[in-house]
């Protein structure tokens, strides 16, 4: 399965964790269920096209790295991190990096066409259309 995040979305300065956290756990939980016989991993595609500081939510991140090790240990196949803008981007990077740690090798940076292309044959997901 597929797990689609438009980060533009979020609102860093709104959100109130427990439910942020409550709404990120149901969706993994949906993702395992949803898993194919032979098929143990997810694809996580975060849309960062029109990410500003207000949807950098570096507490959040971190939270979610550490649930993502301690719970859910090898369900995460890779991260597709679709058109982050360079200069926050590498800021925010900078401070989640280190707690993410040797899986950072799972991450990777594509655009839009290279999303398209290499992980759904032309035809994304509507929310990256």
């Amino acid at each position: 399965p597929v797990v689609v995040v438009v980060a533009r979305r979020h609102d860093a300065t709104r959100r109130r964790m427990p439910e942020s956290q409550a709404l990120c756990l149901a969706t993994l939980e949906d993702a395992v269920r949803n898993l194919e016989q032979g098929c143990e991993q997810v694809l996580a595609v975060v849309d960062l096209k029109d990410v500003g500081p207000q949807q950098v939510d570096v507490p959040f991140l971190l939270w979610l790295v550490a649930t993502l090790r301690a719970y859910y240990p090898k369900r995460l196949g890779q991260v597709a991190l679709v058109d982050p803008p360079p200069v926050l981007f590498e800021a925010a990077w900078n401070l989640i990096r280190p707690a993410v740690g040797r899986h950072a090798k799972m991450v990777r940076i594509v655009s839009r066409a290279e999303l398209k292309r290499e992980y759904f044959k032309g035809r994304p997901p509507p929310d990256l259309r």
